[in-house]
């Protein structure tokens, strides 16, 4: 899910019981090229934004389970990937 300004579930984001945690989806600085291929920054919104902290949230959760009796049961049951 995605997070506003406020940590509230960003109005376009995912919700309910599905989602285990959320990341900033809203005013989110970010670095890019225009069209010109000069580098800028600015700010944005959406779920997009918040896949780099999903992803390394889950890094980091690999990285410290693994290995782990929790670890290997969720693995063995199909629930890792």
């Amino acid at each position: 899910g995605a997070t506003d300004v406020e940590c509230g579930t960003w109005p376009a984001g995912s919700r309910g019981s599905a989602v285990d945690f959320s990341a900033p989806g809203e005013s989110v600085w970010h670095a890019g090229v225009t069209p010109e291929g000069s580098e800028r920054a600015g700010v944005g919104q959406g779920t997009t934004y918040a896949t780099a902290t999903t992803a390394g949230i889950a890094a980091l959760w690999v990285s410290r389970h693994r290995g782990t009796a929790m670890f290997e049961q969720l693995r063995s049951q199909g629930l890792l990937t």
